[in-house]
């Protein structure tokens, strides 16, 4: 069990790094434990090919222009 609790946080710890959410000095730590530590590693490589992979397959649908207008105008409204 605790094996999978280290797991899950490994994974969330990742998570963030991939999301931006680690202050520079968590990034550089994370980076050296990815670098350290097998399980790390693996779950560091697993991520990144699973977000490469969406940022290559996973199209966004296209936004009209009025809706970017309308939204403009209704922010200046405020």
């Amino acid at each position: 069990m605790d094996n999978q609790h280290n797991q899950k946080n490994i994974r969330e710890e990742i998570g963030m790094y991939f999301d931006r959410q680690l202050s520079d000095q968590q990034q550089q730590s994370l980076l050296e434990r990815v670098n350290a530590d097998p399980a790390y590693h693996r779950v560091f490589n697993q991520e990144k090919e699973i977000r490469d992979h969406l940022k290559q397959k996973v199209r966004r649908p296209g936004v009209s222009p009025d809706l970017i207008q309308s939204i403009k105008d209704n922010i200046r409204m405020e």
